[in-house]
């Protein structure tokens, strides 16, 4: 996993993850930028491979939209879901990255077993808290 001030330089990330990042990190001022820093054509790209994913007021994180690829990652459509109620190891190694997410207010990198590579960004709310999160997959190959 990757946090912190390493995010920049990350180079073993496929390089659609790697250019998400970088316009993520464009959108940075000194805290993490608002899911209305980003317009549907910028994400554009990426689409199929992204998810966006709300932090609830019972602290867990539910998927409030999910790319047609993830499907297949996920192993089912997950928008409405909640992460923890994925199938298998899935459910609580993604958790548990949100989490630190969240904490750190840093974007995150996985590489799970399964050949994916995971980016996971913080965004902020409208009361300035870490409160959505986009994630992106791809397969690594």
């Amino acid at each position: 996993m990757m946090t912190g001030d390493d995010y920049g330089t990350r180079r073993d990330l496929p390089p659609q993850l790697q250019s998400l990042l970088a316009l993520w990190s464009g959108k940075c001022t000194c805290v993490p930028p608002c899911e209305s820093d980003f317009t549907a054509e910028e994400l554009a790209p990426w689409q199929d491979h992204l998810a966006l994913i709300e932090l609830t007021a019972s602290a867990r994180f539910r998927f409030r939209s999910c790319g047609a690829a993830l499907i297949v990652r996920l192993g089912r459509e997950a928008t409405g879901t909640f992460s923890d109620g994925l199938a298998g190891g899935i459910a609580q190694g993604l958790t548990d990255t949100f989490k630190c997410v969240v904490a750190l207010a840093a974007p995150m990198v996985a590489h799970p077993r399964g050949g994916h590579a995971d980016l996971v960004l913080p965004l902020r709310g409208e009361a300035g808290s870490i409160s959505l999160l986009l994630f992106g997959s791809y397969e690594i190959t």
